[in-house]
């Protein structure tokens, strides 16, 4: 339902945030 759908949105922005974060610190490197 509605839940799981708001669940898997919020695992997507996480993962893409985490993502973003590891993108910048190897290319800080």
């Amino acid at each position: 339902g509605d839940n799981m759908a708001a669940a898997l949105d919020e695992a997507q922005a996480a993962g893409r945030k985490y993502i973003n974060v590891a993108s910048q610190l190897l290319s800080s490197k």
